[in-house]
């Protein structure tokens, strides 16, 4: 228990709010202990280019910090995982397996820039309460969007060929189709905001607020 609310910091407040939990905390329990296990386990099948990346290099710094090899290797894995609760309790929703989901999950946040933008705020001095109060509600709101979005991502489902779980280009693609007016202005703000090399609180909020009306269009179009 302890392991799930440590490690998956303020996120925590997101599920427990949007999924429906197991009837005990006892079967909540083990089925993240499971779920994180198998997410863990995987890891390296599912996480887009971006996301090895960040994860090659913070086990780069821990290392440099002194840590032993096996240990930087742990503790960064650990960073990655504070996205399995997520994943697991869509996967255990859906009937999809954790891996899909994963799958799902990464190509999602490397395609809408959420996987940079949590590396960008992660590096924003919070001088005052205030700051740090809006950095935790942007957090919160990339959690929500690309939780939406892997859901309207599987939506299409019976659109694909064959009715492939594991097709997630083509899922990803009947997605972007559905949202591209919407996609090519993120994709512009996004693109000027990492040229520029200088996200703030005030362009984080303007990105962000483009993501949610990105996935409340399309949910009201559906």
């Amino acid at each position: 228990m302890s392991l799930i609310f440590v490690h998956y910091g303020g996120n925590w407040r997101v599920w427990i709010r949007n999924y429906k939990m197991a009837d005990s905390i006892t079967a909540s329990t083990h089925l993240f202990k499971l779920g994180t296990s198998a997410f863990l386990a995987d890891l390296n099948h599912f996480l887009d280019e971006q996301s090895q990346h960040n994860l090659q290099q913070q086990i780069i710094v821990y290392e440099n910090l002194g840590l032993p090899q096996k240990l930087a290797f742990e503790i960064s894995h650990l960073q990655v995982a504070t996205s399995s609760p997520d994943i697991i309790l869509i996967a255990s929703q859906t009937g999809y397996s954790i891996a899909q989901i994963a799958t799902f999950y990464f190509l999602v946040g490397a395609r809408l820039g959420i996987t940079r933008l949590r590396q960008a705020i992660e590096k924003i001095k919070s001088n005052t309460s205030w700051h740090r109060l809006a950095i935790l509600g942007i957090q919160e709101d990339l959690f929500n969007i690309q939780n939406e979005v892997v859901l309207q991502v599987l939506s299409f489902d019976d659109k694909s060929p064959q009715n492939a779980h594991l097709k997630t280009a083509a899922l990803m693609e009947f997605w972007t189709i559905a949202s591209q007016d919407k996609i090519a202005s993120l994709d512009a703000l996004l693109q000027e905001a990492f040229l520029q090399n200088s996200l703030d609180l005030a362009n984080l909020t303007v990105i962000t607020r483009e993501l949610r009306n990105l996935t409340t269009e399309l949910g009201l179009k559906g």
